[in-house]
């Protein structure tokens, strides 16, 4: 075990206490207990501040031959939301706005039966509130053959071939503010509930080119409370409310407490194939076009439980709207609700996969390498014939592909085949009757990242991926209380061909790769057209992220990683890092030049691990800025 603290002249503290532990053959893990206080300003001066903040870390794993069919681990990161703000230890932990933990339980056995039970934890630190799932269950089945025979002799029925798959879902999930925890407001907004859902499927070849499935899915949900709504007057008796004022009342909703039972089922079926289409070149960089075509067509039923004799939805009267208002007796419940209105839908679809092949004097075993020009095309609308009007969906069109292996490009749009009315709500009328145009466009979207990876070991064209990791091996093992490394501990160099070098052992610099820079870029578009005015809004998000490091000596070396947000106009998160060989000793600098971390860290220590404790730290501390 060991307890550090910290004590600051002008009142703030902190403490923690860390152990780990380990039981032979059984199970190994490590707890952190951190409590601070941070005071910023003078008492009885305007901006003064008192946080109290606390952080909980705790690691549990179980050795694997411990128990082969039962496994418990644990992994709990929860806290303040200032806590990482006043007290990080890394560049990450400051960067990041969320915790999140989850302690679990899971067992198997034979016959494809399997358990989990789960305690989740989930904290946004920006918002300031937490979503907590105390307990969460699950238990499936494996599929199965529920009417296969148990020795069948000769071919198979059809209707043995008929898979079944059982899955049940219990949770208890609470939502709320950090002040309002464990208090009565906190279990106010608690939600819970059990689903059981069996789905029945079967497929079988249709003229040997064409796959037809069928499915049958089966949910039914428990809820211990409904919701009954009625619409309250604030009039006296005899008070009158001319026409076109507003009523005065509000709307009442009361909570039930029992046992309610709200089923749903729903059956699909869909027939698909693949087209395939080569183009061959004798002559030319290029060798092959291949396209692919995946063409769906299917059809879904469900019927109306919005109906009456299911019991799920009711009315209350609005005065204001002067009409009856539907509503569910479970809306916003844990697993939701069964859809209101009939559907019947045909359901078509298409997706396209195009590549290319390309003679390439690196492949010497084929003399080629493959290109994706077209990840996934795909397009795809629906006719739900059971409307009674505006029968046709929406035409939506996605795709994805990546250029030159370092461009990942999605792209989403949705398109409307019916004309609006004055307030832009679509009527059942086809614009090409209206308009002589068979589409309008509703929203588009482009997302663009690139990554990009170059070292002195690398060639010009780099290595995809990887973003930000670091190959800052000589600072292996981190500087705790600063800012964080441009390259993290057990990152690897970039070799810009994919292939993973083993890790370095700790404390060994990897001087092979003299430098290295890091290079990302992420760019988002999305456009919102309003009918019947046409007018488009637009909104961008684009960032770009660098960081490298240079080998000055073999025992020099700086590192660096910074951004910059186009949106905001500003430069992000910088930081800059110095490492010094000193044989058996080593000197490490971190630096962070501005923003509210602006500090610096200087730490002299011995290398060996067993004697880490030995060193000497000088540094600043970005509160201290507050007092100037």
């Amino acid at each position: 075990m060991s307890i550090r603290g910290d004590i600051y002249s002008r009142g703030s503290w902190a403490t923690r206490v860390g152990s780990n532990y380990r039981k032979r053959y059984k199970y190994t893990g490590s707890l952190n207990l951190n409590y601070a206080i941070n005071i910023l300003g003078e008492r009885d001066l305007p901006g003064y501040e008192r946080n109290r903040d606390f952080r909980v870390q705790w690691n549990h794993s179980q050795d694997p031959k411990a128990r082969p069919n039962s496994v418990f681990r644990a992994n709990v990161n929860a806290g303040s939301s200032s806590y990482n703000r006043f007290n990080p230890t890394t560049g990450q932990d400051y960067l990041s706005n969320t915790f999140s933990s989850n302690i679990s339980y899971s067992a198997n056995w034979p016959g494809g039966y399997n358990l989990s039970v789960n305690a989740r934890h989930s904290q946004n630190t920006i918002t300031e509130t937490v979503d907590l799932s105390l307990p969460e269950v699950a238990f499936s089945v494996s599929r199965f053959y529920p009417f296969r025979r148990r020795n069948p002799q000769g071919s198979l029925r059809w209707y043995e071939e008929i898979t079944m798959n059982y899955n049940m879902n219990a949770s208890n999930q609470i939502t709320a503010a950090e002040e309002d925890m464990f208090t009565s407001e906190m279990f106010s907004n608690m939600k819970n509930g059990v689903q059981h859902a069996i789905p029945l499927s079967h497929s079988f070849r249709v003229l040997r080119h064409f796959n037809l499935s069928n499915s049958l899915n089966y949910n039914e949900r428990w809820y211990f409370q409904r919701y009954e709504r009625r619409f309250e007057s604030d009039l006296e008796p005899g008070e009158y409310v001319p026409p076109g004022e507003t009523h005065p009342g509000r709307l009442v909703t009361d909570t039930v407490g029992g046992f309610y039972s709200v089923r749903d089922f729903s059956y699909s079926t869909n027939l698909n194939t693949r087209i395939y289409g080569m183009m061959q070149f004798r002559r030319g960089p290029v060798s092959a076009l291949r396209h692919v075509i995946s063409p769906t067509m299917g059809f879904s039923l469900r019927p109306d439980f919005a109906d009456p004799f299911w019991g799920y939805y009711s009315h209350y009267y609005d005065p204001n709207r002067e009409q009856a208002v539907r509503y569910s007796h479970f809306e916003g419940s844990r697993y939701g609700v069964p859809a209101a209105g009939r559907s019947g839908a045909l359901n078509f679809s298409v997706s396209n996969n195009l590549e290319m092949k390309v003679r390439s004097r690196r492949d010497t075993v084929s003399g080629e390498r493959k290109i994706a020009l077209i990840d996934n095309l795909t397009i795809s609308t629906a006719y739900d014939l059971a409307r009674d009007s505006l029968n046709l969906n929406d035409l939506r069109i996605s795709g994805r592909t990546r250029l030159f292996g370092q461009f990942d490009i999605t792209y989403g749009s949705t398109w409307s085949p019916y004309a609006t009315n004055e307030q832009g709500q679509p009527i059942n009328v086809f614009l090409w009757d209206a308009e002589r145009k068979m589409l309008q466009l509703r929203n588009t979207t482009w997302n663009l990242n690139f990554n990009y990876n170059l070292s002195s070991k690398s060639s010009p064209s780099g290595g995809a991926g990887g973003g930000a990791g670091g190959s800052m091996q000589g600072m292996r093992g981190g500087m705790q209380g600063t800012g964080g490394m441009a390259g993290g501990p057990g990152d690897t160099p970039g070799n810009g061909n994919g292939d993973e070098p083993e890790p370095l052992p700790p404390g060994v610099i990897d001087y092979s790769v003299p430098w290295s820079l890091r290079f990302s870029y992420s760019f988002s578009y999305n456009s919102q057209v309003a009918r019947p005015t046409l007018e488009t809004t637009r909104t961008y998000m684009q960032n770009v992220n660098f960081s490298g490091d240079i080998n000055l000596t073999p025992n020099w070396r700086i590192g660096f990683s910074s951004g910059y947000n186009f949106q905001e106009k500003e430069i992000t998160y910088t930081s800059v890092d110095v490492y010094r060989d000193l044989h058996c000793w080593e000197l490490l600098i971190n630096w962070i030049p501005f923003g509210f971390r602006q500090s610096y860290n200087l730490t002299l220590r011995v290398k060996s691990s067993v004697l880490q404790d030995l060193k000497l730290t000088r540094r600043t501390h970005h509160l201290d800025r507050a007092f100037q």
